[in-house]
């Protein structure tokens, strides 16, 4: 049995793909961690580099590819740092100097290194003359399989901060700054890690592979893969629906990768008849838009409760989720947000939870407001994608998102706006 495959590219309109944009001080650290930085240091770095006895870039004797790596990795760092701070804040000179970095093999089961970096990065005002100085303890765990590195965790601990008048209690941030995602992207940059979307792709090839109803021989895993590599090449979203008689389950299925997460949802008989889909097709949907996730996520959110289906996007959407931080989290603007695609449009509404996520597991009652034109008129079998973000300023009068929770992957029921309810 051969499958039929039918692919329609189902483009979106939305708006410009947002870019991250975080704190100032966080931009920071990340540009703190340019390990062999060509800027001069500010005021007594150099020093401190002679008294710590290490220079940038060094590593334990005899280890020259770690020695090599760690120096890769803090240049790639710093290349990515200017180009995202520099737009938004042209006004300022940012030097950076690194006090001291080891670089330490870790045994075991899984092989890796650890990196220890002593940074400081002074900010200058071009207008007035204002610094300040701040010194960042910066730790990266890292784990090897083959000749491919990725980043468990990496954590900036900021310290002192110094101002032209002297030193300034609370004006560094009291928590540690994740920084595991900046480190894991400039691997991939240097070559040291596999690409997100060899790895995505991977996985989808994986899976249809094994839950595919035409058997181990089948190529339907490898063609999958080929349809969704130009999307994930391009850092877009995409989803791949097949027919109930593809599936072992017996079971239309849409596997896809939603801002760097691999997720696999099925739809019901009634849901796939509704769709009109045949057993044996396939449909690719694209979105162009992807905001970057952050790993290892933040936080986390309960399996959303829409109430009395099916929803009616003319009206709004409402319903009900539990959430909550994974770690004691800075104040900023954090957002639930709810993202699908109806009429050709891709949507994302958000419902803002207020300056605090708290650690405790906390109930929110959503509404999100009705997406209005020919997307307000979607019926029928909808798959929709909610999560906890983190909202800022884009530097353009635009704002941003980060993702920073697993998304939830749900099809629910829509009615034709208006409709009475069944």
């Amino acid at each position: 049995m051969r499958y039929l495959r039918v692919v329609f590219n189902v483009p979106c309109v939305l708006a410009p793909a947002m870019r991250r944009r975080t704190a100032v001080v966080a931009l920071l650290v990340v540009a703190a961690m340019a390990v062999g930085a060509t800027a001069a240091p500010p005021a007594g770095g150099a020093a401190a580099a002679a008294k710590s006895g290490d220079k940038p870039g060094d590593a334990p004797a005899g280890d020259a590819e770690l020695q090599t790596l760690a120096k890769k990795l803090g240049q790639q760092l710093n290349t990515l740092s200017a180009s995202v701070h520099r737009g938004p804040a042209q006004d300022s000179d940012i030097r950076v100097a690194v006090l001291g970095v080891k670089a330490v093999p870790v045994g075991g089961d899984s092989p890796g290194a650890k990196l220890k970096m002593d940074l400081r990065v002074t900010e200058t005002q071009l207008q007035g003359g204002d610094f300040v100085d701040c010194d960042f303890a910066v730790d990266i765990d890292l784990r090897r399989a083959g000749d491919k590195w990725t980043c468990a965790k990496a954590m900036a601990t900021p310290g002192t901060v110094s101002t032209k008048f002297g030193p300034e209690v609370g004006g560094a941030p009291q928590e540690s700054i994740n920084i595991t995602g900046d480190v894991q992207r400039a691997l991939v940059k240097i070559g040291a890690a596999e690409s997100p979307a060899l790895a995505l792709k991977a996985g989808i090839v994986k899976w249809v592979s094994e839950n595919n109803s035409l058997g181990a021989g089948s190529p339907i895993g490898d063609d999958m893969g080929k349809l969704a590599e130009p999307s994930l090449a391009a850092g877009q979203n995409v989803g791949i629906l097949l027919g109930p008689g593809l599936m072992k389950s017996g079971k239309a299925t849409r596997v896809g990768v939603f801002c760097g997460q691999m997720y696999v949802v099925e739809y019901t008989d009634a849901q796939a008849k509704q769709a009109g889909l045949q057993p044996n097709t396939v449909v690719k949907i694209t979105d162009p838009t992807a905001a970057p996730r952050r790993l290892p996520p933040d936080a986390e959110l309960g399996k959303p409760d829409f109430g009395a289906t099916p929803l009616d996007l003319g009206a709004g959407v409402k319903g009900k989720v539990t959430v909550r931080a994974k770690r004691r989290l800075p104040q900023a603007d954090y957002i639930v947000r709810l993202s699908y695609n109806a009429g050709g449009q891709n949507i994302s509404s958000y419902h803002h939870l207020g300056s605090w996520l708290l650690e405790k597991e906390k109930p929110v009652e959503f509404k999100f407001g009705s997406p209005g034109g020919e997307a307000a008129k979607q019926a029928g079998p909808l798959v929709v994608f909610m999560d906890l973000c983190e909202m800022t300023p884009d530097g353009n009068g635009g704002e941003s998102v980060e993702v920073i929770s697993p998304t939830t992957v749900m099809v629910v029921d829509v009615k034709p706006a208006g409709a009475a309810k069944p």
